[in-house]
Parts: structure tokens; sequence; C-alpha cells
């Protein structure tokens, strides 16, 4: 997390969409040189949302929740983030649409880093939450 927050806010709306992709794959990096994203896998499919641990997770996977939600606020109030919706509503869009994506990943390839399909997967990525979270009238169609 100390990272995530050390990483320099952009000063300037240009600067915005680098500053969102350079965090993703800075928050990529942590979890995979502490292996959090084979866990992470283990505990989705072994620990159901009603189990109390799920709970105790939620909080300890809080501060990077905040971090990400401030960075949309960030977005929003310099108009490129859509604002129709909530910073907690494009969380979890976001958030359920990586969890998708890396779960592909995850199941169906052997080794992201080499495999093509796995690396599709990773490049589709970003422009897909680019395009959920700009603005509607500045999306690309």
């Amino acid at each position: 997390m100390a990272q995530l927050e050390a990483q320099t806010v952009p000063s300037n709306k240009g600067e915005f969409w680098a500053y969102l992709r350079s965090g993703r794959l800075l928050q990529e990096e942590l979890w995979g040189a502490h292996e959090f994203v084979g866990i992470a896998s283990m505990i989705s499919e072994q620990i159901p949302q009603n189990h109390p641990m799920y709970e105790r997770l939620k909080r300890c996977a809080k501060p990077v929740e905040d971090h990400w939600k401030h960075r949309l606020k960030l977005g929003q109030d310099w108009g490129l983030v859509r604002s129709d919706l909530s910073v907690d509503t494009l969380y979890e869009v976001i958030d359920g649409v990586g969890d998708v994506f890396y779960g592909i990943i995850i199941s169906r390839v052997a080794d992201a880093e080499t495999d093509a399909e796995g690396i599709a997967l990773h490049d589709m990525l970003g422009p897909v939450f680019r395009l959920l979270l700009q603005q509607p009238s500045t999306a690309v169609e």
C-alpha cells in the first residue's frame, strides 16, 4: 500500500489516465511479488461471502479500496470520470470487471506473462476500464 500512496498525484488532467494505469500495474506487481494472486484465487474459491473470515478480509482490503476511490473522485472533479455514477458504484464496477478478467487469466492461462491469450486479455483490461470510467461524452464510439 505504501508504494501506491507514494505514487505522485498528477498535476493536470492530461496525466490522469496514465496515472490510473500506472497505479493498476503497480498494484499487479505488488500482488505478484507477494504471491497474493494465488492466495486471493484460493480464498475466492473456498470462502463464501457469508463466512466470518470474508468480512475480515474485506476490512484488510479497505485501504486499497479507499485509495482507488480517491483516484476516481479526482477524475470526477476534473470532469474525466463519469459523474452519473457514484464513486462507490464505479469502484464496484471496475473491481468486478477486474476480478472477471484476472479470474479468466488465472484459470485458463498457464503463464500469463508469455501466453498470447493472457497477454491479450491483460492488454484489454486498461481500455475496458477507461471505457467504463470516462465521461460518456468523451468515450470513443
